[in-house]
């Protein structure tokens, strides 16, 4: 019977050791490298509801959107890509110059977030206050936003 083990399974061993530790410490790396950009992509659309829509600067979407972004949810007749949706929301606080989004709630896993807002301002051309309730899903990518889905935009037609 061997008392020690013979010298090249003991170099065995420790090779499978230290691959398996590796292994883990690239895992443990990544999540922490996850988490910290799931808080970077909700930052960012938080940023988005506050600077581009309540404080009113269109450009900032430049700073924020992809310029071929897709907007899946996209209101008839709008063009693609940023300069679409720059134009749409213009045009929202053409009608609404008091629109005010206020973000509910907020979930983010990975390269995606969902936003439930709150929608409220009033319309120029009637003076009636409409408050609306709006589910958003963004696809982010190197710090823009490339893709967003959208619902709950027919409370508009309601003033």
């Amino acid at each position: 019977m061997f008392k020690s083990k013979p010298a090249p399974i003991k170099a065995f061993f420790c090779f499978l050791f230290f691959c398996i530790l590796q292994q883990n410490l690239k895992a443990q790396s990544k999540k922490a490298d996850t988490a910290s950009t799931t808080a970077k992509n909700k930052e960012l659309v938080l940023s988005i509801f506050q600077q581009a829509i309540n404080e009113k600067r269109l450009g900032y979407f430049d700073k924020v959107y992809a310029a071929d972004a897709i907007d899946h949810s996209a209101f008839p007749g709008q063009e693609p890509g940023l300069g679409g949706i720059k134009k749409a929301v213009s045009g929202l606080l053409s009608d609404i110059p008091d629109l005010k989004v206020t973000v509910e709630d907020l979930v983010a896993e990975g390269d995606k977030v969902a936003t439930r807002e709150t929608w409220k301002g009033t319309k120029k051309t009637t003076g009636k206050t409409g408050t609306g309730s709006i589910i958003h899903i963004f696809l982010i990518r190197d710090n823009k936003v490339t893709e967003e889905w959208s619902q709950g935009w027919d409370w508009l037609e309601k003033f």
